[in-house]
């Protein structure tokens, strides 16, 4: 009984963690677009500046223009993405997974919805020294959590732990 109290809790904490990623993600978005419209910011010269820029592909500038193409591939993942969560023992050994794919989600979401509301996405983010692509908030949950995910899988699960995904 106690443990299933406990395994709503964390459930309910990470859709409320999900709620607050997404909301920064847009809201930094938001900000970025009425803060850089008369121009570039340095925040350290050389290092690290915010630049405005509208993305209508995705990392990389990849695929530019093929923006019904994210329509069709992001609801996919996000699926994808609930069904492996749904599996998930709901366990402590689970929680870093549940967590990086809480993270993950919240970055697919925050674009997603750009692209809906604009059909491209805010870029705003860019480290001059090493002449990096434009990034943004929701960019950097994903890169974090598939970085999280891996490791996770590569060092902290055994094989046999995640046969229930199958």
């Amino acid at each position: 009984m106690i443990k299933k109290i406990l395994e709503k809790k964390v459930v309910i904490l990470e859709f409320l963690l999900f709620l607050v990623l997404v909301a920064f993600d847009l809201f930094t978005k938001r900000l970025a677009i009425q803060g850089l419209q008369q121009g570039d910011r340095t925040l350290i010269s050389g290092v690290l500046s915010l630049h405005l820029l509208e993305n209508d592909g995705m990392a990389f500038s990849l695929m530019k223009g093929k923006t019904l193409l994210f329509y069709i591939i992001t609801p996919l993942l996000v699926i994808l993405i609930l069904s492996v969560y749904m599996r998930l023992p709901k366990n402590r050994r689970f929680l870093p997974l549940q967590l990086c794919l809480t993270v993950l989600l919240s970055g697919a979401i925050g674009n997603f919805i750009d692209r809906l509301a604009k059909k491209t996405v805010t870029d705003f983010i860019y480290f001059s020294l090493i002449d990096f692509p434009v990034f943004n908030v929701a960019d950097i949950y994903v890169v974090l959590s598939m970085a999280g995910i891996i490791l996770l899988l590569l060092f902290y699960y055994k094989g046999d732990e995640l046969d229930f995904l199958e």
